[in-house]
């Protein structure tokens, strides 16, 4: 086979493989019950918000608050636990408030 139709395997390889690594936990993980949501598309679909170097997300339109009883926040992101405060203040359905915890499971090296 050419060296172009085995790039082009790779590529398709790739594309199907790509979304089960979001799918795979670390084992320092397997204790905690997460909702894991996965949108697979291109930058330049419509749903895409973007601000280079500030923020990206596709908007997910059901309610997750509700649903939240404790939120975990890697040490390298506790920059970001204010944020959280502020966007999760109140409480879930059931009327539980929802805790902000630093995690102390490893995952990646930030260094």
């Amino acid at each position: 086979m050419s060296e172009e139709g085995m790039n082009e395997i790779d590529s398709f390889l790739e594309m199907i493989i790509l979304p089960l690594k979001y799918l795979i936990k670390h084992s320092a993980f397997q204790e905690e019950q997460e909702c894991r949501i996965v949108y697979i598309t291109s930058l330049d679909d419509p749903k895409v918000q973007m601000d280079f170097g500030k923020f990206l997300y596709v908007e997910y339109e059901p309610e997750v608050k509700v649903h939240l009883d404790k939120i975990y926040i890697a040490p390298a992101a506790s920059y970001y636990e204010p944020y959280f405060a502020k966007l999760l203040c109140g409480k879930n359905n059931m009327g539980k408030k929802i805790k902000i915890e630093p995690s102390n499971n490893p995952y990646r090296q930030t260094s």
